[in-house]
């Protein structure tokens, strides 16, 4: 995504390590308008896609890329539990959130809770290569503890690390080892 807005910065980072898997999740209302993400790509549909530089916000613009149908719905910056509150009230069709896949997650509870549901995303042109790797995988991915139940299919990529090939080794390595430790 950096080098995209900056491509003079392509040959001035280098990737240090991978964090984690997050995926791509589709709230809405369970009785709303949306149902899946061919749903999005319609006019007049409002969907919250994060603050500003956001992880959500940056998927989005990838995914308007990869699928041009996703551009037509008008899209709002606010994230966390203030697209939530404003899906549930039905000022927004969607939100969407980007965070590791984790049963019972206090964002996936915070869903829940609130009465509203996470929608499939089966878009193949999110399959798509940018720069020819494909930016995500399809997958199965259980959110709630549910016995029947508690999927969602959806696209997930991972979290990696860069840093400037201007920062001295020491740094880099100190970097690396913080990247070593998490789980």
């Amino acid at each position: 995504y950096y080098t995209k807005k900056h491509p003079e910065a392509e040959n001035k980072i280098e990737p240090i390590g991978t964090l984690y898997k997050e995926c791509v999740f589709l709230v809405t209302k369970k009785d709303g308008k949306i149902k899946d993400d061919g749903d999005l790509q319609r006019e007049g549909i409002k969907v919250d896609i994060g603050k500003n530089g956001s992880g959500s916000q940056v998927t989005w613009e990838y995914m308007t890329m990869l699928e041009n149908g996703f551009s037509k719905a008008d899209t709002y910056y606010n994230g966390g539990n203030m697209a939530l509150a404003k899906v549930k009230s039905g000022v927004f069709d969607a939100a969407i959130i980007v965070t590791k896949p984790r049963i019972n997650s206090r964002v996936f509870k915070q869903i829940e809770d609130a009465g509203l549901t996470i929608r499939d995303i089966k878009d193949w042109d999110l399959n798509d290569k940018f720069k020819g790797e494909p930016i995500y995988t399809f997958e199965t991915v259980k959110v709630f503890d549910h016995f029947f139940g508690g999927k969602v299919d959806t696209i997930c990529t991972t979290a990696n690390v860069y840093v400037s090939r201007d920062v001295d080794d020491k740094t880099k390595d100190r970097i690396a080892e913080a990247v070593l430790s998490l789980d």
